[in-house]
């Protein structure tokens, strides 16, 4: 039999990726976010203030490959991007039905372009499709994973935790997203050639679009 030792560690979550990108003589952000952890509001309202700074004509939120996170960190971060009073979501458990609305001023105007693929999930998705369904950003990419659900984080012994799902979710405007996903705007695939030659084609569509 082969043995393997395995070390017990803390696993960090990685800071999201974020540039300034100058195209054309047009300025645009790009953040790149790998997770909703509990930084994940504060990381994306610092890069909203840099893309305002230096006077970007819009920012691109690239929420590949991110598998979700927080409920209230996602809840946090729609405030600041939607209108008062917009139906943000839907969350039905088994004693009651909530409806979510935001609350206050968004932080910024400018146009925003999310990218998605199918490894997309639960927070990932319902931002995309409550941003998307809103008109308040164009969607770029992969149709998403499809897996949406709400999730309560419990404490284990020896500093271990677990996720438990407790509630379904469809967005303010009744759109299901378990098992369906959110359809791009604009569908790009990439292609092994894509790939190959180190070519991100759907991060060229997002630029492209916010450029226009």
């Amino acid at each position: 039999p082969m043995e393997i030792k395995v070390k017990r560690d803390e696993i960090l979550n990685p800071k999201p990726k974020e540039e300034i990108y100058d195209r054309d003589g047009k300025k645009f952000g790009y953040f790149k976010l790998f997770n909703f952890d509990l930084h994940a509001a504060y990381f994306l309202l610092k890069h909203i203030e840099k893309v305002t700074d230096a006077k970007a004509s819009g920012f691109i939120i690239d929420l590949r490959g991110n598998s979700g996170g927080l409920l209230m960190i996602l809840q946090v971060m729609l405030n600041n991007l939607l209108k008062d009073k917009v139906a943000m979501m839907v969350i039905e458990s088994r004693e009651s039905i909530k409806r979510i609305f935001a609350n206050g001023d968004p932080v910024t105007d400018l146009p925003i372009v999310i990218l998605i693929d199918d490894a997309s999930a639960s927070a990932s998705e319902i931002l995309a499709g409550v941003m998307q369904e809103n008109g308040r950003a164009k969607i770029v990419g992969k149709k998403s994973a499809g897996h949406v659900s709400v999730g309560r984080p419990i404490a284990l012994p020896l500093k271990a935790g677990m996720t438990v799902t407790i509630a379904s979710f469809k967005t303010g405007k009744g759109t299901k997203l378990e098992g369906v996903g959110v359809t791009p705007d604009f569908p790009v695939e990439l292609t092994k050639d894509d790939i190959l030659n180190a070519r991100d084609s759907q991060l060229e569509k997002a630029k492209e679009v916010l450029k226009n």
